[in-house]
């Protein structure tokens, strides 16, 4: 979580908020950008402990995969949005 007051913290705990992460295992929701590429962003699915793309979805769309305490499962189509797998290389 971002600090509430940036400005106030000292070299080395803004250091600590900017490099060191919870580092999540399993499914994780993340925002990417196709730098070399096109440039759009996109928001991605990814089982951390296997590097598997679970999804990749449009900027504003409902994630179209929850995690259940068995591993991860896709969501009811009725309740979430179409799932849209694009591939975004280099054209």
């Amino acid at each position: 979580m971002r600090p509430r007051q940036p400005g106030t913290l000292g070299d080395d705990e803004w250091a600590d908020y900017l490099f060191n992460k919870s580092n999540t295992k399993g499914l994780f929701r993340e925002r990417w950008m196709h730098a070399h590429g096109c440039g759009r962003w996109f928001n991605m699915a990814r089982n951390t402990v296997t590097d598997e793309i679970v999804a990749i979805y449009e900027i504003g769309e409902r994630a179209p995969v929850e995690e259940d305490q068995g591993g991860v499962k896709t969501a009811d189509s009725d309740a979430r949005p179409e799932l849209r797998v694009e591939v975004l290389g280099d054209q």
